[in-house]
């Protein structure tokens, strides 16, 4: 195998890695009926998932839904960033494996809070 076919095989695993990760998370969702966890946008990247509450809702929806997730993965959440605009951004981390492996996939959940007008 060549440098650049292994580089390839490399990134396909860790992205089926990071899927495996939002299955089993959905699947979790599902069956935590009594957690009421909202639907999050979610994006797979090289050993990363990133959720983000969904486009439309209100600064209060998005930040509920941020936090509902960060509790339910028992996320580490950063310190909030305040852009110039007055929008704030609410970050948190989560680590999760995606099989009986020592591998994890970072779970990042972003919310972009907007100002209020």
């Amino acid at each position: 195998m060549t440098p650049e076919e292994r580089e390839r095989f490399e990134t396909h695993r860790w992205q089926a890695q990071a899927a495996r990760v939002l299955v089993a998370l959905e699947d979790e969702a599902a069956e935590a009926a009594e957690a009421d966890l909202p639907g999050l946008d979610w994006a797979v990247g090289l050993m990363r998932l990133t959720g983000t509450p969904a486009p439309g809702r209100s600064a209060e929806q998005a930040r509920a839904d941020w936090l509902a997730w960060a509790e339910h993965l028992g996320a580490v959440a950063e310190d909030e960033s305040v852009l110039s605009t007055g929008t704030r951004i609410l970050r948190a981390t989560a680590e999760r494996r995606p099989g009986s492996g020592p591998a994890t996939v970072t779970v990042l959940l972003l919310a972009e809070i907007q100002a209020e007008d």
